[in-house]
């Protein structure tokens, strides 16, 4: 029986899925992630668990962006996106240090060790200019090419740049499959699935300001990009085989890609000792 784990994305709210994982420390052949998720399936298929529970207890916005683009509060500084405004520039931020941090943590060694074992690890990243949903395999890439796809799998603009590819827009796994159940049905008779979300979203538009209404449509696009995968997994249910879906028990944050060590820490805590997986 082929065993899958499958990760959906979520930003800081990876904590939670990173604290479920830790906490049972399973082997399964195929390893699917969005976005933070992809960042969990690297380590988890590597068998780094002292590494992601480190990572996922101290992360902080000043190991991800270039310049932070939230206040304090956790909400996006008008002071600085009237500046990047000023200076020309398409997005709020630029994360290249979690390109260096995912390599720090998935090494060229790790990479061979995975291909040794026949295990395979599954990024998705969108496609911007053409709308569709691509997959980026561990078995087909290279160390340096795989783990630059896994972070491009986390940048959700605006908040991160896009980057171009062969004369393509790329940009978060999210915008397009933001739980990759779909894939992991295709490849697997059994998939345990962390959902970063609880089973009843009810994402609410908020809209202050345009700046608070920016991460309110983003949410509610990755919510309905979700309850789509959701539904594809019930269909694979139907055919015999089985689903273990892991949600979260409460909406965990409205703001999750501002990183607040406090908050991942009680999160990865309440997915350390959620009992379902």
């Amino acid at each position: 029986m082929k065993k899958a784990l499958v990760i959906s994305g979520g930003g800081s709210k990876g904590a939670f899925g990173a604290g479920v994982v830790c906490s049972k420390e399973k082997n399964y052949d195929l390893y699917v992630g969005t976005s933070t998720g992809a960042l969990i399936a690297l380590m988890a298929a590597a068998g780094k668990y002292s590494e992601l529970k480190y990572l996922y207890n101290n992360f902080s916005n000043e190991m991800i962006y270039e310049s932070d683009p939230f206040n304090k509060k956790g909400q996006l500084s008008k002071f600085k996106a009237v500046m990047n405004l000023i200076k020309g520039k398409s997005s709020f931020g630029k994360t290249t240090k979690l390109l260096d941090l995912i390599r720090e943590n998935y090494t060229i060694h790790d990479h061979y060790n995975i291909h040794s074992k026949n295990i395979e690890i599954v990024v998705v990243v969108s496609n911007m200019t053409t709308k569709k949903a691509e997959y980026k395999s561990s078995r087909n890439l290279t160390w340096k090419e795989f783990t630059y796809w896994a972070w491009i799998s986390t940048l959700a603009y605006p908040y991160a740049e896009t980057e171009i590819v062969d004369g393509c827009e790329y940009a978060d796994g999210g915008f397009t499959v933001n739980f990759p159940i779909r894939f992991a049905t295709s490849k697997s008779d059994f998939i345990d699935a962390i959902i970063h979300s609880p089973n009843e979203i009810n994402e609410v538009f908020e809209n202050e300001n345009v700046l608070q209404g920016i991460p309110s449509i983003i949410n509610m696009l990755m919510a309905s990009n979700m309850q789509k995968d959701i539904e594809s997994g019930n269909h694979f249910l139907q055919r015999g085989k089985e689903i273990n879906y892991i949600f979260t028990p409460y909406e965990l944050t409205e703001s999750p890609m501002f990183f607040d060590k406090k908050q991942m820490r009680n999160w990865f805590n309440l997915g350390f000792n959620f009992d379902e997986l």
